[in-house]
């Protein structure tokens, strides 16, 4: 008996067996300890619970991104739209302004004739301007509720960097 105890206590030192009669199991494999720190990890519940971004919401994050990208890439050219028309109404409004009152009804000049021409384009580019305008700031609202949301639920949040790489290398990008 004594003989199998110090054959005991020998392996326990050696590591080949534990005091409390179990194997010793070879080291973990590095994926083993990548498993037991994803168990670790403590991810939301809800988007703005404590805890770090889930990979789907860090994918909902570039999407979400990806979105505000277009839209605001939409709303800068139809800012350039306004920005043109709105400089054309102003030019054609003062050309107006200046020339007002200084023909006749009965006037049949070329001078007459461009007025007339400018009067009527001035006339047609008000509807326009309000068109673009009402269009702009139809799209600007949506814009800032997801610039909104996008600031609460994905920037400067936590989230761990292999989620946010495996999220980048299956989008092709990251926010």
């Amino acid at each position: 008996m004594q003989k199998i105890s110090l054959t005991l206590g020998f392996l326990a030192l050696a590591g080949i067996i534990s005091p409390c009669g179990i194997h010793a199991a070879t080291p973990p494999s590095p994926d083993a300890e990548v498993d037991v720190d994803r168990m670790a990890r403590e991810y939301r519940e809800k988007p703005n619970s404590p805890g770090a971004l889930t990979k789907e919401m860090i994918e909902a994050c570039v999407v979400l991104k990806t979105d505000m990208e277009k839209d605001m890439e939409q709303l800068d050219n139809l800012r350039e739209e306004l920005g043109t028309l709105n400089n054309e109404v102003k030019e054609l409004g003062a050309y107006l302004k200046n020339n007002k009152g200084q023909f006749d009804e009965n006037d049949t000049s070329a001078a007459r004739a461009e007025y007339d021409a400018k009067v009527k384009e001035y006339n047609a580019r008000i509807p326009l301007l309000k068109e673009k305008t009402k269009m702009y700031q139809d799209m600007i609202k949506p814009y800032k509720e997801k610039e909104v949301k996008f600031e609460q639920n994905c920037n400067n949040q936590p989230y761990y960097e292999d989620d946010y790489k495996a999220i980048e290398e299956k989008m092709g990008r990251g926010i």
